[in-house]
């Protein structure tokens, strides 16, 4: 699929996929290969949300006597992670500069995974993952960390995606979310954030509004720990 050249063009383009997978596949299949070239320098997004992801990490383990795992649980030798939405790999990099190794990947586009399979730093990388779909029994509970950049964001996907994140987080592991501000606006993401926390699923560690996110937009960052059943 051809696309305007301007960056910021591209991005429009993408929030009126109008959430329907087959349009956002092939949306994306038409732009991976450029994908990173092109948000170079102006998709600050992936960096933040693993810096919030660190910050989030320490506020955890200040805290490691409220819970019953510890805080070694999330240490760069041993935390097991999901990269969910990993595109082109661009959190997994920053990740694997943080020192993670078991770094796993999933994304409905499989052309975008292909370009992540390129940088050697994910242990598995599965495409065609519908995020919105209950995930396989064998993921349930399955990572300490996971991370969601760039999903939450108009056209792709309905706030109760985050349901499907948190099943696959182990109990006390962190899921961290990027919610584009427009998308929280218009969406009912904190209503669904907060009727999760209110029903003891998940305590909310941390939240960082108005953050950078795109050249054009900000975001906000969720930082969500699971509760123990």
């Amino acid at each position: 699929m051809k696309k305007d050249n301007n960056v910021i063009q591209a991005v429009q383009d993408a929030l009126k996929l109008d959430g329907d997978p087959e349009n956002i596949k092939e949306y994306y299949a038409g732009w991976a290969d450029q994908y990173d070239q092109e948000l170079e320098n102006a998709y600050p997004g992936p960096e933040i949300i693993v810096k919030v992801l660190m910050e989030s990490i320490e506020t955890v383990s200040a805290n490691g006597d409220r819970f019953e795992s510890g805080p070694a649980t999330f240490l760069p030798h041993s935390a097991q992670i999901m990269d969910a939405g990993c595109g082109t790999g661009m959190v997994g990099g920053f990740l694997a500069h943080r020192g993670y190794k078991y770094i796993d990947g999933t994304d409905l586009s499989s052309e975008m995974v292909e370009q992540a399979q390129k940088l050697n730093i994910y242990r598995e990388l599965w495409g065609n993952i519908d995020l919105t779909q209950p995930p396989a029994d064998d993921w349930q509970q399955k990572y300490d960390i996971v991370t969601c950049c760039g999903v939450f964001t108009l056209g792709h996907v309905p706030p109760e995606t985050l349901h499907q994140l948190f099943s696959i987080t182990k109990p006390n592991g962190i899921v961290v979310t990027s919610v584009r501000t427009s998308y929280f606006d218009s969406q009912p993401y904190e209503r669904v954030s907060s009727e999760a926390v209110a029903n003891h699923q998940v305590k909310l560690v941390a939240q960082q509004m108005n953050a950078p996110y795109t050249r054009d937009s900000n975001a906000h960052y969720f930082t969500y720990q699971v509760t123990p059943s």
